[in-house]
């Protein structure tokens, strides 16, 4: 019996140190479960992250695309405004060169007029004159 309380005696230290080491590892095998849940939880995270990002980014080319297609349609419908615009401009031009052209050809006949009245005037002076005694 003095054998085995010896034998005990010499085997309790090594069992409580088995008690730490077992503690330890049940301590270490939760923090790593914990760590595990931790992983798992961000990797789900970043997946949703991933997706939001793409949800975001397709928005993003949508918007793009619609506001590229607006700001074509503004420059084409702007480029046609501005065409109508130079032949108006166009258009006014040859009628005020046509009026300015009418006008000169107005004012010659007028002075064409006027100068025949004028040489039929001197001429009916001249004969008034001659008659005179």
């Amino acid at each position: 019996v003095e054998g085995l309380k010896q034998r005990v005696a010499t085997l309790e230290p090594e069992v409580a140190n088995l008690k730490r080491t077992a503690d330890e590892s049940t301590r270490a095998a939760k923090r790593v479960d914990h760590l595990r849940r931790d992983l798992e939880d961000a990797v789900a995270d970043t997946q949703q992250l991933a997706a939001d990002r793409a949800a975001i980014d397709g928005r993003i080319a949508a918007a793009t695309d619609a506001l590229r297609a607006e700001v074509e349609q503004g420059i084409q419908e702007l480029g046609a405004k501005l065409r109508r615009a130079r032949e108006q401009v166009q258009q006014l031009e040859t009628r005020e060169e046509s009026r300015g052209e009418r006008a000169a050809e107005t004012e010659k006949d007028w002075a064409n007029k006027l100068h025949g009245v004028q040489r039929n005037l001197e001429s009916r002076l001249a004969t008034l004159a001659a008659d005179l005694p």
